[in-house]
């Protein structure tokens, strides 16, 4: 099958519906299929040999990518007019778009739909995550009854990641019978045989328990809250070290000088974005693993903590309720109560008995129930049923 996914944001650039695309594209292309992914997370300026259309061009693990110059890029919406035309000049078994807030699928949407080619959407996720912000607010509204009507109501299929993303699109108007839940997954292989927790260590001279963040340092990934339960925390484990690991996106300064007014400066180290071998060593270093996001799509680095056997603490909010079974493969906490956020991570510094414990339960729940394989298998089948009803 002639597959296109469509995505706003593709590694090198580090998002969670990219990284989705990319493993579920990998797969695809293992199985046999021609999978092309459409992407505009690098921006630059480049012509093609034919000079009709912005783009690069590289094939990754078998699948064909193309990262199209966007014209413009405000908050989360972006627009591509070269993608766009790239589309009407070729065709696909079957496009496959990601992202609901983003310009570009709704393009992409109504493309697929003038030509007649069988859609499948996710949307990763249809809630805004700063709820404070009101200008982003009144044009989530806009955005919802207008341009998100159609992405909801154009496709022949919906998937859904989570439960709360099935209630959402049905509170949406989504009919039932047009939704189908298919979780994330990880590489289960991948986190088998993890390096020596002392390579990390040493590397950043930890000689404490380490408290271990994981992803992008916008301000609805929570990491302001770690910093709020740290001294708490190290009243109890005074040598212990919290690390945040990902990229500044903006929010990073602020979290600097938060650490500094809490006195954090020798307990708090931020690494920025580290190579995938870092990331594994600073896994395997955790003794928890700490991600109090606000909101998530699904939340991919919780799955990769539970598949190093590491137990997690994290907000009883959005996906994470669905990924993880309070007291048995990490602990949820009531949203911004930091204080039982801090108790929840000192529990699991002084008992290794239960941490061991609560870590080996999540990888067995990670190895049951979010592998690519079996999302792909599911994924595979809504596709060929898509394609022999449209």
């Amino acid at each position: 099958m002639k597959i296109l996914q469509v995505v706003d944001d593709f590694p090198p650039k580090i998002t969670g519906d990219g990284l989705h695309v990319y493993h579920i594209s990998k797969e695809l292309a293992k199985r046999g299929h021609d999978v092309t992914v459409f992407t505009m997370s690098t921006p630059y300026r480049a012509t093609s040999p034919s000079n009709k259309i912005d783009y690069r061009h590289q094939v990754i693990d078998n699948v064909k990518v193309y990262y199209f110059q966007s014209l413009f890029r405000i908050s989360y919406f972006s627009f591509s007019y070269y993608m766009c035309r790239a589309l009407l000049e070729r065709n696909f078994d079957l496009i496959h778009v990601h992202r609901y807030f983003s310009l570009q699928s709704p393009a992409v949407t109504a493309i697929a739909k003038f030509k007649r080619k069988p859609i499948v959407f996710t949307p990763h996720s249809t809630t805004i995550r700063e709820k404070k912000d009101l200008p982003l607010t009144l044009l989530r509204k806009i955005f919802d009854a207008t341009l998100g009507h159609c992405l909801l109501q154009w496709p022949a299929l919906i998937i859904a990641l989570t439960n709360e993303n099935v209630k959402d699109f049905l509170k949406q108007g989504v009919k039932i019978d047009k939704i189908k839940m298919i979780p994330n997954g990880i590489d289960i292989e991948k986190f088998r045989n993890l390096p020596e927790p002392s390579k990390f260590k040493e590397r950043f001279r930890v000689k404490g328990k380490i408290v271990l963040f994981v992803g992008r340092l916008v301000k609805y990934k929570g990491v302001q809250y770690i910093l709020h339960a740290a001294p708490k925390i190290l009243n109890e484990h005074p040598e212990a070290k919290f690390v945040i690991v990902g990229p500044d996106y903006g929010y990073g300064v602020q979290l600097y000088e938060m650490a500094k007014q809490l006195g954090l400066r020798k307990s708090v180290i931020f690494t920025g974005l580290i190579s995938e071998s870092e990331l594994l060593e600073a896994y395997a270093a955790a003794d928890v693993f700490a991600f109090p996001s606000i909101h998530e799509g699904f939340g991919l680095v919780l799955l990769e903590a539970m598949a190093c056997e590491k137990p997690v603490v994290t907000w009883k909010t959005s996906a994470m309720q669905y990924i993880v079974e309070n007291g048995k493969t990490g602990f949820l906490v009531n949203p911004f109560n930091v204080d039982d956020f801090a108790n929840s991570i000192c529990l699991l510094l002084s008992d290794d008995k239960l941490s061991k414990k609560i870590g080996k339960e999540a990888r067995k729940i990670v190895e049951k129930k979010f592998q690519w394989k079996s999302t792909v298998d599911m994924l595979e089948n809504v596709y060929k049923e898509v394609v022999a009803t449209c």
